[in-house]
């Protein structure tokens, strides 16, 4: 797909939808009323007086013209937020990509032309085009969308650099979208190792052999139970000699059936999805390494295992040796990710990392806590998770802090182990017994949790997002990155 900007409407192609934001309960912004005016559309009050222009929350009313205009509803002003106005863009794309037009545009309004905004218009638009059809062979449901273009009179935008975020989003939605029987620990692997030949990344693949070399006994102790073997997954790029070495640490669940603490039928329904941390990994490094920051060296770190009650798994009662010696009892099977993760948390740090983010669909606490509507935040020192949580709005994808007491590293004391693996259901506070055990892996270095396990996919339909895999966290990665790098550009280049 293309990308241009545009400052002039008459400049658009015909066939050409623009697509356009606008608020209920109030009259319509002076700009919207120019600009439908500059593509010719003059009835907008005659609509609004029928009761055809509501304005509420992501609805879609279409002018046919060429060009054409979509308005999309924003609710009430004092609601509105860039989160809001993000989806309505997407809201928009998804109702029109199928339905004939070629060419999309998206009128940034004149109180929000910025780079940042731009820059988001492109990933929504390309997130309003996808569609989870990768196994169809029968009513498929094309886009027809070949371009887009930014109405805008701000050029600050990198819309080339955006394209390529929006695009590693959309391979880390396919990424959780397939089916667990095609996207095997081995299989992701392969796909790692692909994704790494196109935009230059290195990349080295381990499977049982050299995770065991490795020592890390909990990996290992969850993937006993499946007759597929685990794979170590280590892509790397930027600049070996640099000080600055931030690594991503993914959770690579590629199917996760609760082992022999099995869950429900419905409970492993999206269980396809629990690699949800590992594709966003993947996306991040695909972009990043399109994209080439210049002065870190950024890793992405992904244990890939399945999790099923086969004659050798784990049982409730084991102990398991982690690649730093301590040692986790297990009481649950299905918390699982946590023991993969912290295998490979030590191992990010043996490797040398500075700075560390890892992503899981880790707790169904998570759930419970946020909702859909935000990922759960954990970490230390403060100002480490502030850089996350400010990469994470730039990004327009929500995180919200949540508090790691040292009263829950106490609910994971384990009378025979080091920790157990589980806090237990009394008490609750499941997002953070879980982090508080990933800490034990992380000492002396800046880390962050993210417990994606509400955000990672949709399950039904909201208006604005194709069921299935959201790419959550890629964008907030690819921010966080760029950052890092501009703030060691600075101290090699002062001003």
């Amino acid at each position: 797909m293309r990308v241009d900007r545009v400052s002039d409407p008459s400049a658009l192609p015909a066939e050409s939808v623009v697509v356009a934001t606008y608020l209920s309960g109030e009259d319509l912004p002076d700009s919207l009323r120019q600009l439908a005016n500059a593509v010719g559309i003059h009835d907008l009050e005659d609509a609004r007086s029928r009761g055809e222009l509501t304005g509420s929350l992501y609805t879609v009313t279409l002018f046919r013209g060429r060009p054409s205009l979509l308005l999309v509803g924003l609710s009430r002003r004092r609601d509105f937020s860039d989160v809001r106005w993000r989806r309505a863009v997407e809201a928009g794309v998804r109702y029109v990509s199928r339905r004939g037009f070629s060419h999309v545009s998206v009128a940034i309004p004149p109180d929000l032309q910025s780079r940042r905004f731009s820059e988001a218009a492109v990933g929504a638009v390309v997130a309003g085009c996808y569609q989870e059809q990768l196994c169809k062979t029968e009513d498929l449901e094309v886009s027809s969308v070949q371009g887009m273009s930014l109405l805008t009179q701000d050029d600050s935008a990198d819309l080339n650099g955006a394209l390529m975020l929006a695009e590693s989003t959309s391979v880390a939605r396919d990424l959780v979208n397939l089916p667990p029987s095609d996207l095997t620990p081995t299989a992701l692997g392969e796909r790692a190792r692909s994704m790494a030949a196109e935009a230059g990344l290195r990349v080295e693949v381990l499977g049982r052999d050299g995770i065991q070399a490795l020592g890390m006994g909990a990996m290992l102790g969850v993937a006993k139970g499946s007759g597929e073997p685990p794979a170590l997954i280590r892509l790397e790029c930027g600049d070996v000699a640099s000080d600055t070495r931030l690594t991503f640490v993914g959770k690579g669940l590629t199917f996760d059936s609760g082992g022999l603490s099995l869950k429900t039928a419905e409970g492993m329904e999206w269980m396809k999805g629990d690699m949800g941390g590992a594709a966003a990994v993947l996306g991040a490094m695909r972009a990043l390494g399109l994209l080439k920051p210049e002065g870190i060296l950024v890793r992405g770190l992904i244990g890939a295992v399945e999790n099923l009650p086969g004659p050798h798994a784990m049982k409730p009662g084991d102990v398991l040796r982690t690649k730093n010696g301590k040692t986790i009892e297990v009481l649950n099977t299905d918390a699982e990710g946590r023991l993969v993760l912290s295998d490979v948390l030590s191992h990010a740090l043996e490797l040398g990392a500075t700075h560390l983010v890892d992503l899981a669909t880790l707790t169904g606490a998570a759930v419970v806590a946020l909702g859909t509507e935000a990922a759960a935040l954990v970490g230390r020192p403060q100002s480490w998770v502030d850089e996350v949580g400010d990469a994470a709005a730039a990004a327009m994808e929500r995180a919200w802090q949540l508090p790691l007491y040292p009263e829950f590293r106490r609910r994971i004391r384990s009378d025979i182990a080091d920790m157990k693996n589980t806090g237990g259901r009394a008490g609750g506070g499941g997002v953070l017994t879980a982090a508080a055990l990933l800490s034990e892996f992380v000492d002396g270095v800046p880390w962050a949790h993210l417990d994606i396990a509400g955000t990672a996919f949709v399950e039904s339909s909201n208006g604005y997002s194709a069921i299935g895999g959201t790419g959550y966290g890629v964008a907030t990665l690819v921010e966080l990155a760029r950052r890092l790098a501009a703030n060691a550009a600075e101290r090699i280049n002062p001003l």
